[in-house]
């Protein structure tokens, strides 16, 4: 049966490995998942090109910032694309 090949996980918030699944990242993990420093991302922050929750003192990132952030980030024969707000 195909349920026996990929469990459903959604009510777990686990992966079928049991691995748990996060929905936000710290600044240490964001900076680890940009393969860039802690001080870059701090910089990325405070320009306004990457945004940030803060969850009382907490600062934490969602993936799909990270992810949008990367998009805007990237070049496309040597020059970097337009991202369209709207």
């Amino acid at each position: 049966k195909e349920e026996d090949v990929m469990p459903d996980t959604s009510a777990r918030n686990e992966y079928p490995d049991g691995k748990p699944v996060f929905l936000t990242y710290s600044r240490q993990e964001a900076a680890t998942a940009l393969s860039i420093s802690v001080r870059q991302l701090d910089k990325y922050v405070s320009t306004g090109e990457l945004a940030k929750v803060k969850l009382n003192r907490r600062v934490v990132f969602l993936p799909e910032d990270l992810k949008a952030f990367l998009k805007a980030k990237r070049l496309l024969n040597g020059v970097q694309q337009e991202v369209c707000r709207g």
